[in-house]
């Protein structure tokens, strides 16, 4: 968003390469080790032993809650992109169609993302995660 001001020409794509190469690792990457880190730290997992569900369902559910938070974000990016389509660069080449459908794929794509940080922070800690 910051480079439409320069050159609005390319806010489409540029919104789209940078999304999904710093933006959106960096944020999965500190909603997995905050998620982590409210049960690591305050709690050292006492509540979580105490109940009587599985661990199994635990870690599925913190898997759901993080995916309605990238899904959440990938909204908020897709509102983005399509507002500056139509109020900085309207004659741009891409459809909002493109735009929905490259969303879909970056959704697909990114899922696994959330397990292998989710992972990497609970047995490793945030450096771990963030330095991968």
């Amino acid at each position: 968003m910051l480079l439409a001001g320069i050159s609005g020409m390319y806010l489409v794509q540029n919104g789209y390469n940078w999304w999904y190469t710093i933006i959106l690792p960096g944020f999965i990457t500190l909603a997995t080790a905050l998620v982590n880190q409210i049960e690591e730290r305050k709690l050292h997992y006492r509540t979580v032993f105490a109940l009587s569900v599985p661990l199994q369902k635990i870690w599925i559910s913190k898997v759901f809650l993080l995916t309605v938070y990238v899904l959440a974000a990938y909204i908020l990016h897709l509102a983005g992109m399509i507002l500056g389509k139509f109020l900085i660069n309207p004659a741009a080449t891409i459809s909002i169609m493109q735009m929905v459908t490259a969303t879909l794929i970056l959704i697909v794509v990114s899922l696994w993302q959330i397990l292998f940080c989710l992972f990497l922070s609970k047995k490793f800690g945030l450096m771990a995660a963030a330095i991968l």
